[in-house]
């Protein structure tokens, strides 16, 4: 059935190019592979799909063609044929080939390797109508020495998989014939030639060349559920793809050569590639990156997170590793490490916890928020999971085994997070559009300063001090916190308030009326809203919904750091706080920060007379 398939593809392929294809010529093909007979027709299938796709996408109408239908037709077709040979005995064919089962396969298996690699074009080559289709990954020179290339398993039980060298395999199928009479799936892996990329495309041409049947794929989307869309191009479409790809060098300019080298100083040795991925963009100038390094005689190396920035007065950095040996290593929390460095002009800090899993990847809180809020949430575990392990993991296992109980007044233990006051009532000034020299006159402002004034018997513990949703991340194994920078014995509830303002401000869609985010928050400021069983069904948009849903899974939580667990006052102080001090980033939903921190304020004041 090769043949048909490979006949009608590249037909397919052929009339796709013509302008008449969208005024006839679709219908017509389609109406010729629709009158073959059932066995060819349905072997079809894959082909159908892509032009039903390829149809829709381009606005054109082939009323002939209803793929539903087509599958639905053949399960019948396949059951009157079972029926009628039943009770005959059928020889089983040991040599099954299925492409798409061949290509899912490798995919599943290879995915994260292939987007580490980059540099992969994939062609599918036949001179053989009943050979089963064999993998083979072939590399360029320099390729030889990628640590990645040792991730490709020679062994797979599902598929005849070997690798070879482009020069090496481009003499064996010149020289044996038997090598040539066989069906392979090509996974090219290239490197960047600046002078010489012709030479490199040629010698493919030579190898695909020697083939009956040969595509360019183009992959569409990922491996989900045994599945995988790709499309059948013109081999042509391949090469001019490689010629782009391999002529050319992409220089990250996100990166100074002064961060370069300082992140290159993490990791001594050398003969290694360190892959990384940009994480975030602090508010106080540093960035974060996630690293892991890949070498050629060290398998599965572990990911690490980094973190650097400009040296200044402060030494940020510096302190935050005073601040983590402090907290995390000298307290016996497990599974955490950190190695600072420095540089005349930069400063860094390492730490090896990304992820427990080496080939797995970790995902940010806020990557998984975002993904729930637009519907594309794919992964095998829920947001509250996720913020059930977030307070049981190491860290806040030892930390919350450490209060100690006094009376304080809010502007000593909140004294570091009063201190951009200033800069705070500039920009409400800004956002109110008033005065300066009037925001003093403000209710806010007012309720503010009674606020920071009050004393309260309440816990002090060690605390992360910053936990957003980008501080945090979850893998397979557990719950991870990275950027310890105001990590110190603190208010105890104030990571669970900081987390609650992370999830409004910064993942609540921006289009969503205050007027909607206002009844929430008033709804929000009972004692009742502090347990799981709370009724949110007044919060009518989905969107909202989920987030505070895990709002309350935080004030449920927190609870157990609440001096006095009957009265949400010492939360709703805690809260505001963190809610005023947030008005300044403009990053942040500021306006609903504002309108939350006047709601808070004014349920704070009533409660404190």
């Amino acid at each position: 059935m090769k043949n048909v398939f490979n006949k009608y593809i590249g037909e397919y392929i052929e009339i796709r190019l013509k302008k008449e294809y969208a005024f006839g010529l679709a219908q017509n093909f389609v109406a010729k592979l629709l009158g073959l007979p059932p066995k060819e027709k349905y072997e079809l299938l894959p082909l159908f799909k892509q032009i039903e796709n390829e149809a829709f996408e381009e606005g054109i109408d082939i009323p002939n063609l209803d793929y539903e239908t087509l599958v639905k037709d053949k399960s019948e077709w396949e059951a009157s044929v079972k029926t009628a040979t039943q009770g005959k005995k059928r020889k089983k064919t040991e040599n099954f080939d299925d492409f798409n089962n061949i290509l899912f396969h490798f995919f599943a298996k290879y995915d994260l390797v292939l987007n580490r690699v980059k540099g992969y074009f994939m062609f599918r080559a036949e001179n053989s109508d009943n050979a089963p289709t064999k993998v083979r990954i072939l590399y360029d020179d320099e390729f030889n020495k990628h640590p990645e290339i040792n991730s490709f398993n020679t062994n797979e039980v599902i598929y005849d998989l070997k690798k070879y060298n482009l020069h090496d395999f481009s003499d064996l199928v010149a020289k044996k014939e038997d090598v040539q009479n066989q069906n392979y799936l090509f996974i090219f892996l290239l490197t960047a030639h600046l002078t010489d990329n012709h030479k490199l495309i040629d010698e493919i041409r030579s190898i695909i060349g020697l083939f009956s049947s040969s595509y360019y794929l183009g992959l569409k989307t990922k491996p989900v559920e045994s599945t995988l869309h790709f499309d059948f191009k013109r081999i042509e479409d391949g090469y001019r793809l490689i010629e782009f790809f391999t002529g050319k060098i992409f220089n990250n300019r996100e990166l100074t050569f002064e961060e370069e080298t300082i992140i290159k100083m993490l990791f001594p040795g050398n003969e290694m590639i360190l892959d990384y991925k940009i994480l975030k963009k602090g508010n106080s100038g540093s960035k974060v990156i996630e690293v892991q390094p890949l070498k050629v005689d060290t398998p599965n190396m572990p990911r690490f997170v980094a973190k650097y920035s400009i040296i200044d007065s402060e030494r940020k950095l510096h302190n935050e590793r005073d601040k983590f040996n402090q907290f995390i290593r000298n307290t016996g929390v497990i599974g955490y490490s950190a190695d600072y460095y420095d540089t005349d002009t930069h400063e860094a800090i390492m730490y090896n916890y990304a992820s427990s899993d080496s080939k797995k990847d970790s995902f940010s809180f806020a990557n998984l928020i975002s993904d729930k809020i637009l519907d594309q949430y794919s992964y095998d575990f829920t947001l509250k999971e996720v913020i059930d392990e977030l307070f049981t993991c190491a860290p806040y296992q030892i930390w919350n085994s450490k209060k100690t109980e006094n009376t304080f007044t809010i502007k000593s233990i909140y004294s570091d997070y009063l201190k951009s006051e200033a800069k705070i009532l500039k920009v409400i000034s800004q956002i109110k559009e008033i005065d300066e020299s009037d925001v003093a006159n403000e209710e806010l402002i007012r309720s503010y300063k009674i606020i920071k004034d009050y004393s309260i018997n309440t816990y002090r513990k060690i605390c992360h001090g910053d936990l957003h949703s980008e501080n945090f991340f979850k893998d397979e194994q557990g719950v991870y916190l990275i950027d310890f920078g105001w990590t110190n014995q603190h208010h105890s509830l104030i990571d669970h308030t900081t987390l609650e303002c992370s999830l409004k401000f910064k993942h609540l869609p921006s289009y969503i009326p205050i007027a909607d985010l206002v009844k929430c928050e008033e709804t929000l400021l009972s004692i009742d809203s502090f347990s799981n069983s709370f009724d949110l069904s007044f919060i009518k948009r989905p969107s909202i919904l989920e987030v505070y849903k895990l709002i309350v899974q935080i004030r449920d939580n927190s609870k157990q750091h609440m001096f006095n667990k009957l009265n949400p006052l010492e939360y709703l102080i805690s809260l505001f706080i963190i809610n005023f001090r947030q008005i300044q980033y403009s990053d942040l939903n500021q306006t609903y920060a504002i309108a939350s921190a006047e709601i808070l304020a004014k349920e704070i004041v009533k409660l404190i007379s």
